[in-house]
C-alpha cells in the first residue's frame, strides 16, 4: 500500500477530516506509521477521541481501495494531498 492509497482511506473515515488527519501525521511521522499504531496510541492525538480512533482502526481494517483505486485509475484521475507539492 502506497501514501495515496493511505490518504484515500483516512479521507473516507467519517469526522475524520483533513485537519485531525495532518495532525496524526504530524504526530506520527508517516502515513505508514499511522496504519500501524494501536487505538491507545491514537488517542494521543490532539482532536481524536475515542469514536474516532475506534473508526481509524475499523476503516484501517475494513476498507478495499481496490475499487476506488481502479476508479481512479480507470478515470485517469491524479489525486493530490498535502504531502504533494
Amino acid at each position: 500500500m502506497d501514501d495515496v492509497e493511505r490518504l484515500l482511506i483516512l479521507n473516507m473515515v467519517e469526522d475524520l477530516g483533513s485537519i485531525r488527519t495532518r495532525k496524526l501525521f504530524d504526530h506520527f511521522g508517516s502515513l505508514e506509521r499511522i496504519f500501524k499504531v494501536n487505538e491507545c496510541e491514537l488517542l494521543e492525538v490532539q482532536g481524536i477521541g475515542p469514536k474516532i480512533a475506534l473508526k481509524i482502526i475499523q476503516s484501517i481494517k475494513e476498507i478495499d481501495i481496490t475499487q476506488e483505486m481502479a476508479l481512479i485509475k480507470r478515470h485517469n484521475i491524479k489525486v493530490i494531498g498535502f504531502l504533494d507539492k
